[in-house]
């Protein structure tokens, strides 16, 4: 019977209720906390700051601010008493404790937040005191977080600094010829307003008695609060140079302060400002990483700021010689005043031999041509050489002799020669176009090579093996000049070779030599045959399958002329090495034997453009049916050297082999071998062995199943200890286990010539 697949589907429902809280409207508990606990206004003007030293409030009218949040689950509403200690003791909290005020707040819906509540407070001067919001409701249900409190001081702190300014650097430059302001940032870190004035004191740089003075209008600087901090105030005083004002300052800045109490804040002088009207800036390029062998062109450019058009001169110095100097000193302009700009470019070339990580600081200096105030400008770029990936090939193989339909292996060294561990990609492909040629890369994707002359220890070496495998089409009749077999041809193949992680390619390439060459070819008038399942059966005791195929039998080559050729070509013709492929792996080591095959004629002597006729005779076994698969037959031409010597002793001989194919299908087949009648005891388990057999023409696996007529009171299983079985019910009977599977059984043939019974088995049911 057929071969049979039982598959089962073993459904199961789960069953999941869902639960879902019913929750009453009014259940829950409402939970209070102080979130926020602030100091928001100051009535006159006093404020209040939290400093590195603590908080300080002035002395006066402030506003207390609080906010409460309903961190539970009920709607409710709370009280909230603002309490204040004129001296705050950890050990005795409620000495020196005043109520400020006790708050009612409307009701905070669960998960919600008051609005701010505030009330007015007045601070008296003195240390360590204190402000505490506490809440009040019988309904809380966690006290931990029912108070929030801050500790401070009154006093009338007078304090401020300055947090940012715009002041030149030293040797900055400013126009002589327009007002130039400068800014300074000024933050009351105090209690109290203060006035502010920013004043800047310019001195020539010879002279110390000489000097002017710059100074801003006078600015308040109001405090903060502890809900609002102070924010920055900027002054500006504005520099008027004026036509005396020329030429080298030295700048003290300060910042004056004025209120209950006077101070200033000196910033850091600036030794030299120079005022002119020639003033420039140099803007330098990006630093780099270029790949050794490679040039980089840094581009330098230089705006004239001034208010009068100036002509530069560039020089510049290079650590490692690597930057080309033709062409320096070089002078740029006149540049444009306002902002014009002019360019200069110094071209660097990495070496070759650079090592990963080498580099070189390329510095300008730009030096004004102006009379009245000469300055000069320097900049660098830093060249580093980078990440180098190239792969070289070089020829291992020497011999190029090439031969049509005969695979060539080359061998090429692959060595790492940048300075950067990286992997290679290899393609090949020929020079000029040649049809049906074969090239194929053995290894066409090389893992990380590491640079050969900066080898790692336990790292892979700086080099590795490509093998290429090239073959030409057969030869033909007439010769195809597409195939490009031509005795005396040369063929060119290139090797690429790309590194994985950037780089350029690198091609190398190899010429192959065509040598010229003569076989008679026993071409096939057909390559390959697929049985059918009947043809597989009907072949076992009629004499086996039988299959003629068809010779065409001529001389072949790739000489330029065949009229030289005086004396026949002979050959020999035989059957190769019969190969087998079984369908299922594991058998036929023993098929090609159950198989009988032949070629006639055994021999030929042909002229070239003679042709013959002949046949391969393929006979299939006859006792059983032949193992599924593949079976390859090699028809083989053999030339007979006696024969070429003839002509010429530069042309050689090929042995030519072609292929003849048989696929043998699968035919599946089983008998169970049941006795008659099976007898049982009632009321008692039986247990009955049955013969199982395979007698198909391959391994197979089987699912076995009891079918219908099983009586209703009996049950019927299947032994689990003789086979692998899975449970279930089946049949319009009784309660049975309906399958149970046979794994992997061999055919008979499958060890041809043993007859160990290979293909039985038994299985046993209750």
């Amino acid at each position: 019977m057929a071969r049979e697949r039982l598959a089962i589907i073993i459904l199961i429902l789960f069953f999941a209720p869902s639960v879902l809280p019913l929750v009453g409207g009014d259940s829950g508990d409402p939970d209070f906390d102080v979130v926020e606990l602030t100091i928001t206004e100051c009535e006159t003007c006093g404020g209040s700051v939290d400093n590195s030293d603590g908080i300080t409030l002035a002395p006066g009218g402030h506003t207390i601010s609080f906010k409460v949040e309903n961190v539970g689950t009920l709607l409710a509403s709370c009280d909230v008493k603002i309490y204040h200690w004129s001296n705050w003791d950890s050990e005795n909290p409620s000495v020196t404790r005043t109520m400020v005020q006790q708050v009612e707040l409307t009701p905070i819906g669960a998960g919600g937040t008051s609005l701010s509540y505030t009330l007015p407070w007045s601070a008296v001067t003195g240390t360590t005191q204190r402000i505490s919001a506490e809440i009040i409701s019988g309904l809380d249900i966690n006290d931990g977080n029912d108070e929030e409190s801050f500790e401070f001081e009154v006093s009338s702190l007078v304090d401020a600094v300055v947090v940012t300014d715009d002041l030149p650097e030293s040797g900055e430059r400013i126009a002589k010829a327009s007002n130039t302001d400068f800014h300074v940032t000024v933050l009351n870190t105090g209690v109290m307003a203060v006035m502010a004035k920013f004043e800047l004191k310019i001195i020539e740089a010879d002279d110390a008695t000489a000097f002017e003075t710059f100074i801003s209008t006078s600015v308040q600087i109001l405090p903060g609060t502890l809900a609002s901090p102070a924010q920055g105030v900027v002054l500006t005083t504005t520099v008027v140079p004026g036509p005396t004002l020329v030429g080298d300052y030295i700048v003290e800045p300060k910042v004056l302060f004025t209120g209950t109490m006077d101070f200033e804040e000196s910033l850091a002088s600036i030794n030299t400002l120079s005022i002119s009207d020639y003033i420039a800036e140099l803007i330098v390029p990006a630093n780099r990483a270029i790949e050794p062998g490679s040039s980089t062109l840094a581009s330098f450019s230089i705006k004239n700021t001034g208010t009068k058009a100036d002509t530069y001169t560039v020089t510049f110095s290079d650590g490692e010689s690597w930057a080309e100097a033709n062409g320096y000193p070089l002078d740029v302009g006149p540049v444009a005043s306002g902002g014009g700009y002019g360019y200069f470019d110094i071209s660097v070339a990495i070496p070759a031999a650079a090592d990963r990580g080498d580099s070189t600081l390329v510095t300008a200096t730009v030096t004004s041509q102006n009379t009245e105030a000469p300055f000069i400008l320097t900049g660098g770029v830093t060249i580093v050489a980078g990440d180098e990936y190239k792969g070289v090939l070089g020829a291992v193989t020497v011999d190029d002799t090439i031969f049509p339909d005969v695979t060539k292996q080359v061998e090429f060294i692959l060595t790492n020669d940048g300075n950067s561990p990286t992997g290679f990609s290899i393609t090949a492909g020929l020079s000029s176009p040649a049809e049906n040629w074969d090239i194929d890369v053995l290894s066409s994707s090389i893992p990380t090579l590491n640079p050969e002359d900066i080898p790692t220890l336990g790292d892979s070496a700086g080099t590795a093996s490509v093998l290429i495998d090239v073959t030409p089409p057969a030869l033909t009749n007439p010769l195809d000049p597409a195939l490009k077999l031509l005795a005396g041809s040369t063929i060119k193949m290139w090797v690429m070779v790309m590194p994985v992680e950037g780089g350029e390619p690198t091609i190398t390439t190899f010429d192959f030599a065509m040598q010229p060459t003569i076989t008679v070819n026993p071409a096939l008038d057909h390559s390959e045959i697929l049985l059918t399942e009947q043809e597989v059966i009907d072949g076992v005791g009629a004499g086996g399958f039988q299959h003629v195929v068809d010779l065409d039998i001529s001389v072949l080559h790739n000489l330029w002329t065949s009229d030289h050729l005086d004396n026949p070509i002979n050959a020999a013709f035989t059957i190769g090495t019969v190969e087998f492929t079984p369908k299922t792996s594991g058998g036929g080591v023993y098929e090609t034997g159950r198989w009988s095959t032949s070629v006639s004629p055994t021999s030929t002597s042909l002229f070239p453009g003679d042709t013959d006729v002949g046949s391969l005779s393929i006979l299939g076994p006859n006792d059983q049916m032949p193992l599924a698969g593949t079976l390859t037959i090699p028809v083989v031409s053999t030339p007979v050297e006696n024969s070429m010597l003839a002509f010429h002793s530069t042309v050689t001989p090929k042995e030519v082999s072609h292929d003849f194919i048989v696929h043998i299908p699968e035919v599946s087949g089983v008998v169970i071998n049941q006795p008659e009648p099976l007898d049982v005891e009632s009321g008692s388990d039986t247990i009955l062995t049955l013969d199982f057999e395979n007698t198909g023409n391959d391994e197979g696996s089987y699912s076995l199943s009891i079918g219908d007529g099983i009586p209703d009171d009996w049950v019927v299983t299947f032994d689990a200890s003789s086979g692998v079985t899975a449970g279930g019910t089946g049949g319009t009977g009784g309660t049975v286990t309906t399958v149970y599977a046979i794994n992997d059984l061999s055919a008979e043939m499958e060890a041809h010539p043993l007859q160990d019974d290979r293909h039985k088995t038994t299985f046993d049911i209750t």
